[in-house]
C-alpha cells in the first residue's frame, strides 16, 4: 500500500520596492524602472512551488511651483539667467537625502502690464498766464507725482495748472498698483512780456 502525503501549500511572498522617477531596481536580472507587479517561482525543499512576488511601486516626485512677478522692462535672475519676458520652465533638484525623491520646481515669470507716460516736448506760456500741463498715460496708471513742486497747483494730479515766471523742467512720474514705474520730463518756456525786457535792459543791475 502507497501512502500519499499532501505538502501544505506555501503562501505568496509579498515584497514592496519603492523607487523614485528616473531610478531603477536590479529584480531576476534585470533593471525595473516603471511601476509593476514582478511574479517569480521558486521550489521548496519540499518540493512544491512557492511564489515571490515583488510589487514596484514608483514614489512621486516633489513638485512645487515658484512665481516672479516683474514689471515691463525689467528682468529676474533665475539659476543665473536673466528673464525679461514671460516663461514658464521646470527645473530638476536632487535630493541630499537617499530616502527622498527629487523635486521638480516650476518657474513661471509673469510680467506686469506695461506702463507709460507721455508729456508735450515743450511749452510756451506769456509771463503770468497760467498753463494746463496736459500728460496721457496708460490706464493702469493709479499715482502721479510731478517734481518739481513749484508753480503747480497739484503735485499729485495728471494735469496740474502752472504759473511758473521762469524757464523750468517739470518731471512726470506714473505708477502702477504694483509698483511698476515710467516717467517723462517737459520744459516750460515762459515769454517775458516787452515792457519786462526793456526794463531790464535799462536797469544797471538787471534787477526790476
Amino acid at each position: 500500500m502507497h501512502e500519499i502525503k499532501l505538502n501544505p501549500a506555501i503562501a505568496p511572498t509579498m515584497r514592496e520596492h519603492y523607487i523614485c522617477n528616473g531610478d531603477s531596481i536590479f529584480i531576476n536580472n534585470q533593471w525595473i524602472k516603471s511601476a509593476q507587479n514582478i511574479e517569480t517561482k521558486l521550489k521548496s525543499f519540499t518540493g512544491c512551488d512557492s511564489i515571490l512576488q515583488d510589487n514596484i511601486i514608483m514614489k512621486p516626485l516633489l513638485t512645487r511651483e515658484i512665481q516672479f512677478y516683474i514689471c515691463y522692462g525689467d528682468s529676474v535672475q533665475v539659476f543665473g539667467s536673466w528673464y525679461d519676458e514671460e516663461i514658464q520652465f521646470d527645473r530638476r533638484i536632487s535630493s541630499s537625502n537617499p530616502a527622498l525623491c527629487d523635486s521638480l520646481i516650476e518657474y513661471q515669470i509673469i510680467q506686469y502690464e506695461d506702463i507709460y507716460v507721455d508729456l508735450p516736448q515743450r511749452i510756451e506760456i506769456e509771463e503770468g498766464s497760467p498753463v494746463n500741463l496736459t500728460s496721457t498715460f496708460s490706464p493702469n496708471a493709479k499715482t502721479f507725482h510731478w517734481s518739481p513742486s513749484q508753480d503747480l497747483s497739484c503735485t499729485d494730479c495728471p494735469n496740474p495748472i502752472c504759473t511758473s515766471p521762469n524757464d523750468r523742467i517739470y518731471y512726470l512720474e506714473v505708477s502702477d498698483e504694483y509698483g511698476c514705474i515710467s516717467s517723462d520730463s517737459m520744459p516750460v518756456l515762459v515769454k517775458k512780456k516787452i515792457w519786462r525786457i526793456l526794463l531790464n535792459a535799462f536797469s544797471p543791475n538787471g534787477v526790476v
